[in-house]
């Protein structure tokens, strides 16, 4: 199978497992740990998605993909801290339980400041 890689990053339960979401020879979108799956290269850049805000830490994150975890019977979503890079994977059902809120403009543009 051909996967190339599309971001890697550390699982937000457990920051020792690195995983990684790619893209298959068909377009889709996969998630595993990195030692899992064999990359062949690197995707093209995804432009980032929404932008979200952490409710505890007030930090600011942009979306980067979603994808499903065979590995782990569940759907993951990428994300990227605005602060300082690093790249968190979490299950798409925590990350949408409300601890993450969709930022509006206004709201990046008080963050920023």
């Amino acid at each position: 199978m051909t996967a190339r890689l599309i971001t890697r990053g550390l699982l937000e339960t457990d920051a020792t497992t690195v995983m990684v979401a790619y893209l298959t020879a068909d377009g889709d979108v996969h998630i595993a740990r990195e030692r899992s799956v064999q990359l062949t290269g690197h995707a093209p850049a995804l432009p980032a998605g929404p932008l979200w805000i952490h409710e505890k830490s007030r930090g600011l994150y942009a979306e980067l993909t979603r994808g499903p975890c065979q590995e782990l019977d569940a759907r993951f979503v990428a994300y990227v801290s605005l602060q300082d890079g690093r790249v968190w994977f979490r299950p798409e059902e925590n990350f949408m339980d409300g601890r993450f809120t969709r930022a509006s403009i206004q709201a990046v543009q008080a963050h920023l400041n």
